[in-house]
């Protein structure tokens, strides 16, 4: 008795399965993979890591706020000499204002955060440097009326820049009246908050 002409071991039904199998994912890998790529990207840009690809300059990224206006940073200072500069007066829409105290930062990898409490009825604006108390200013009352703000912290994505140009981290302006149901910013400097940090020369 003749055999079928198209008639297949189990070996080879097994093989042709297992192939038909492999080619299968590699479809359905190459139509997901660009997909799921996307998705990392924007994962990568929740997790707000700090991203150092020329150890030569500065590198900066606003941490995750685990509440309202929580200002703190990943910062990576290359060689050199850097400083730290709060305001807390004079503070203008895009210059640097006189400082109200500075300090020393050596180079390296660290986190930097800014903090504006009431103490009583007066304010005290402080700077920590990896949790640590670093600077603090005291200001009275009437420094912050209550009338709103203009402004906050920068650098939500990763963001490298040179060395030797001044890296502003938080910007806030207060609000001024008008009359006696509005306020505005001022269009000159004023009292606020701005913390940045610069090349010593």
């Amino acid at each position: 008795m003749k055999r079928p002409r198209w008639q297949f071991t189990l070996r080879t039904i097994l093989l042709l399965t297992a192939a038909v199998g492999v080619w299968t994912a590699v479809i359905v890998n190459r139509r997901e993979i660009p997909q799921l790529e996307q998705r990392i990207k924007a994962m990568r840009l929740l997790a707000r890591e700090l991203d150092i690809k020329d150890p030569n300059k500065i590198a900066v990224v606003k941490c995750q706020e685990l509440w309202y206006d929580d200002n703190e940073w990943k910062i990576y200072l290359p060689e050199g000499k850097f400083q730290v500069s709060l305001a807390t007066q004079e503070v203008d829409a895009q210059d640097l204002a006189p400082p109200s105290k500075s300090a020393p930062l050596p180079a390296g990898t660290f986190r930097l955060s800014i903090a504006q409490e009431k103490q009583g009825k007066d304010w005290r604006i402080r700077v920590l440097k990896n949790g640590q108390e670093f600077i603090t200013v005291d200001e009275p009352a009437t420094w912050h009326p209550g009338h709103g703000s203009s402004g906050g912290g920068a650098y939500s994505t990763t963001e490298q820049m040179n060395s030797s140009e001044p890296l502003v981290l938080f910007r806030r302006r207060f609000m001024q009246p008008v009359s006696a149901t509005s306020s505005q910013t001022p269009n000159g400097p004023c009292a606020g908050v701005l913390l940045w940090i610069e090349p010593v020369k």
